[in-house]
């Protein structure tokens, strides 16, 4: 997924190329999220770009306004385009490093995948994570206290198979009950992290995919 700036486009070009360097005999589909068709035309064709409009990024960032909620709507666009099978979504700045299908082995029926395993929640004691603690503890979701008791992932990489989809449409709901409590940069990947450890086993993916650090800039509310 790439729009706006044009080094997140570059990135998502390179990911493209890479995945499909990396692809090998693996029949791969690669959709491409972008709201420029034309910087992708150099993949000719081995992309299947989808070309977002500015209406449907300002609705996909959800009634909160939050930027990462476009990962989950995105895959669940995918969820509707290619309801069979496998699934790897990618955020833009990662790049294959090895074959791709690596990654695809360790997804199915109770196996998903995320990038990796940053920590525990309930047990890290960075700053960063106590103050998540304090803050998610006031929080509820369906009128319950929300999980706490699982690892937080990155989720620069989110494979799930068939019988996950079903957890994309909790994924956006447990983002938009909670996001409003107390608006933070992190519950796109925190809730997804529960959900798909609940479901099963959940393995990384970071000795195939390559995904750069993150650098957050701190918006209002977060």
């Amino acid at each position: 997924e790439a729009h706006g700036r044009e080094d997140a486009k570059e990135q998502a070009l390179y990911a493209a190329w890479s995945a499909l360097a990396w692809a090998q005999a693996l029949p791969l589909d690669v959709p491409l999220y972008t709201d420029d068709a034309a910087f992708f035309a150099p993949l000719g064709g081995r992309a299947k770009v989808r070309l977002l409009t500015q209406g449907e990024i300002r609705a996909w960032r959800g009634p909160h306004d939050f930027v990462h909620r476009l990962k989950a709507e995105m895959i669940r666009d995918m969820v509707r385009r290619f309801p069979d099978g496998k699934l790897l979504y990618v955020d833009a700045d990662v790049a294959f490093r090895s074959p791709v299908a690596a990654v695809f082995d360790r997804i199915g029926p109770g196996g998903a995948v995320l990038h990796v395993r940053e920590s525990g929640i309930l047990a890290h004691p960075t700053k960063q994570l106590r103050r998540f603690r304090r803050r998610m503890r006031k929080v509820t979701f369906r009128g319950r206290p929300v999980d706490l008791a699982h690892g937080m992932w990155n989720a620069g990489a989110v494979g799930l198979d068939a019988t996950h989809f079903p957890l994309v449409e909790e994924w956006l709901a447990l983002v938009d009950e909670v996001y409003p409590q107390w608006p933070y940069w992190i519950h796109e990947q925190w809730a997804i992290s529960q959900l798909l450890e609940r479901a099963g086993k959940v393995s990384p993916a970071d000795d195939v995919v390559f995904h750069s650090p993150v650098v957050h800039t701190p918006q209002r509310g977060r």
